[in-house]
């Protein structure tokens, strides 16, 4: 259960469809964790890509 809620949590925050992913998450647990880290990071090279490298935003949270 606690993978497929992280699962969830983070398709939401990337743009994919969270109750799959909760559901992946929940049915084959570290599987799922892996392709979306394996999907997370070819998103970050496609627009790496498009941009160029210098152009990659990094978010680390908000400065006061």
């Amino acid at each position: 259960m606690l993978f497929g809620a992280f699962c969830a949590l983070w398709a939401q925050n990337t743009g994919r469809r969270p109750l799959l992913w909760f559901f992946l998450g929940v049915f084959f647990s570290v599987i799922t964790v892996l392709v979306l880290l394996y999907k997370n990071s070819q998103d970050i090279k496609t627009i790496a890509q498009r941009n160029g490298p210098d152009k990659i935003e990094v978010r680390s949270g908000e400065s006061t």
